[in-house]
């Protein structure tokens, strides 16, 4: 979606770009594609987010599509297993590969809490670098600030080559102006997969809802 067009998100924002005109008809064709493939294990619609983890973690799927979290819930359920973050490609050139990042979380204190002091003082250690350090040690992520001393998990080397190189966008439901279009998206391919709607009518409920706005 963003590998020929980094801007699209602002151009949606601006009305002159649409999901139903967009690549985003091709990234779902290749979902439709690799189901016919047999890419997917048997019953993916009944399969959950628990019984996904399992499957990964106990060798019986090649992978899994998630974000670099899933790598410690897999270590959690296989201990002796080794488990690789890797760049899910959309095209043949690997050059034009992007991935999605973000930061995970976002800290704040409440201008009415009972102690605020204390608060504050949470919040700074979250940020210091031994604080950062234990955070993502324990969730299995990448430090947002930089020169804390991390020690990059080897699963997440890719991951980190990525970012470093600049070869990030933002996860594609972030700057959309409401909840529903990624509710719409996510039950709408669950109707594509099981035969009740087709991707067009997808791409055109998501933009439904989209104008819709805030």
């Amino acid at each position: 979606m963003y590998g020929s067009d980094r801007d699209f998100d602002q151009k949606m924002q601006a009305g002159q770009a649409t999901f139903a005109k967009s690549p985003w008809t091709t990234a779902l064709d290749k979902y439709l594609t690799m189901e016919k493939t047999g890419c997917f294990q048997k019953n993916p619609l009944g399969t959950n987010y628990e019984a996904s983890q399992q499957l990964a973690a106990t060798g019986k799927t090649l992978g899994i599509v998630q974000g670099n979290w899933v790598i410690a819930l897999l270590k959690g359920k296989n201990p002796k297993g080794t488990f690789t973050f890797k760049a899910l490609p959309a095209t043949d050139d690997p050059s034009q590969t992007l991935i999605p990042a973000a930061a995970g979380a976002g800290y704040g204190v409440n201008a009415k809490a009972k102690n605020p002091e204390l608060a504050l003082k949470f919040v700074n250690f979250v940020m210091s670098p031994e604080g950062m350090n234990l955070f993502v040690k324990k969730q299995g992520s990448l430090p947002s600030l930089p020169d804390t001393g991390h020690e990059v998990d080897p699963s997440l080397t890719e991951l980190s080559t990525f970012i470093e190189g600049d070869r990030t966008v933002p996860f594609m439901d972030q700057l959309w102006p409401n909840a529903k279009v990624q509710q719409t998206m996510l039950s709408g391919l669950q109707e594509i997969f099981s035969g009740q709607s087709t991707p067009r009518e997808l791409l055109r409920d998501m933009d439904t809802e989209y104008k819709a706005g805030s």
